[in-house]
């Protein structure tokens, strides 16, 4: 299977951008983070805005790092002007700091993800290893990826609490 690669131009992202804002907006008492996941690798922009072989991206997943990248990444949003209009208002009277902790921050872009079977697999192993560790035999081990995917997908698609963490697991 072969896909476009992905850059801060490709509709899925912009929309995704949007639905995070709308999300955001909607929730504001909420702690709202956003996870764009695909197989799909990440691409450059054309002209090569943010740089030689440098990925819109790329750039915003850095952004926690240096407030350059945020300026970056708020020009381009603002001069492609493909957003919602109340989120191209807050991008022009915003301050940096303002722009990565309520957008930049909550939102990552995981690209070149591997697809559903080799993640499987790898969470198979890892249960193994744990396992292993806690003097519990392999099949015993395995058996509980069921029981572990089952428990994922019912916490993210709950209507309350969606959390998933160590303790529940363990």
């Amino acid at each position: 299977r072969v896909t476009a690669p992905v850059t801060l131009r490709t509709t899925g992202v912009r929309d995704a951008i949007s639905n995070f804002w709308k999300l955001r907006k909607g929730n504001p008492t909420r702690d709202v983070r956003f996870r764009y996941l695909t197989t799909t690798h990440t691409g450059i922009e054309q002209g090569e805005p943010f740089g030689p072989d440098t990925a819109g991206l790329d750039v915003w997943n850095q952004c926690g790092t240096n407030s350059e990248y945020t300026q970056q990444i708020k020009d381009f949003l603002l001069q492609e002007a493909k957003l919602p209009p109340d989120l191209l208002d807050y991008l022009r009277s915003a301050d940096i700091k303002d722009i990565l902790q309520s957008l930049i921050a909550p939102i990552r872009w995981n690209t070149g993800a591997r697809d559903a079977n080799h993640i499987i697999k790898e969470i198979e192993r890892i249960l193994v290893c744990l396992g292993d560790r806690r003097d519990v035999d392999t099949d015993s081990s395995k058996r509980v990826l069921d029981r572990l995917i089952r428990e994922a997908l019912d916490r993210i698609t709950s209507r309350s609490d969606r959390s998933l963490d160590r303790q529940r697991f363990l």
